[in-house]
């Protein structure tokens, strides 16, 4: 899931046709929560769309939310038919957890590198300590295709810039909006996409194309195994990808070996050749084990 996310100048320059750019704007490798960065939307009904400087992430009580998944807008119907907007980004960056080098920054950008435009939320919130009014927005977040599964289950909701104008719209209802979501789900967990490990500096980051540094699960292998116990929705660490074979013929190992140390709580099917068709987890038979399972090991979730 995006903790951060990148934008160059030259990106942020390609959305000059949809509405009069804020200010002029520097690079800005590793923006995170609370930063207050530009984004798209229309105020009122029947306003142009402008630009507009706000902050990443809407507090709602004692958190401060900074991603939305796009399945959960039945919670958000207000938000979704009068507050989408479009957050420019050249990249996004998720940090991968490993035992030997804690966590490493990835970022993930188009196989062109291209400007993207991720889909958003935002709002308007009164608080008795701000003298104000604050406006933040929310990045909307899809299931994850296999361009960046092995890192992460989850990606940002992507619009192509030919459904922009249309993503920006006062005019769409609930319904309309919520079909829109699920055609750009498509599209986005279909786009290729490149990864690439970063070097923390500081709050910049900068590319890595030659990394020198040894990163074994930097390996096809390794990614296909993250990718498929990424598609069940779970984390794990490097280490159980790195020490089991990793290729689908033998994705039934590796899942069983996560089961093993307590990361799982289902049974792999071992007949499933292809990792879309893996069937949904399976219900422990004995009821009393079950049982003690989920009191002991939770729900085998972890990160």
């Amino acid at each position: 899931m995006p903790e951060r996310y990148r934008l160059t100048k030259e990106h942020f320059a390609s959305f000059a046709d949809i509405a009069p750019l804020c200010a002029f704007y520097q690079d800005a490798n590793a923006i995170a929560a609370n930063d207050a960065e530009p984004v798209f939307r229309r105020k009122v009904k029947g306003a142009p769309v402008e630009c507009c400087s706000m902050r990443w992430g809407i507090e709602i009580a004692d958190r401060k939310v900074i991603n939305t998944k796009s399945e959960n807008t039945n919670q958000h119907r207000g938000t979704v038919v009068h507050g989408r907007c479009l957050i420019p980004m050249s990249g996004w960056l998720d940090m991968f957890r490993t035992t030997s080098r804690g966590l490493d920054p990835v970022l993930v950008q188009p196989t062109d590198k291209s400007a993207l435009a991720c889909a958003g939320l935002w709002t308007s919130r009164w608080h008795p300590a701000w003298s104000q009014a604050r406006e933040a927005f929310s990045m909307l977040t899809a299931p994850a295709g296999s361009g960046s599964l092995w890192l992460h289950h989850r990606m940002p909701l992507l619009v192509p810039r030919e459904m922009w104008s249309l993503w920006l719209s006062d005019t769409l209802p609930y319904e309309e909006v919520c079909e829109l979501i699920e055609v750009l789900t498509k599209q986005t967990r279909k786009l290729k996409l490149l990864t690439h490990p970063v070097r923390p500096l500081m709050r910049h980051l900068v590319i890595a194309d030659d990394f020198s540094e040894p990163l074994p699960w930097w390996k096809p292998s390794y990614q296909t195994a993250l990718s498929i116990v990424h598609r069940r929705q779970f984390v794990c660490p490097a280490e159980f990808a790195a020490e089991s074979a990793v290729n689908v013929g033998r994705a039934a190992n590796v899942l069983a070996r996560l089961q093993q140390h307590g990361y799982l709580d289902f049974r792999p099917n071992p007949a499933a050749e292809d990792m879309e068709m893996w069937a949904l987890p399976l219900q422990d038979e004995d009821a009393a084990r079950a049982e003690k399972w989920r009191k002991e090991r939770g729900r085998g979730q972890v990160g």
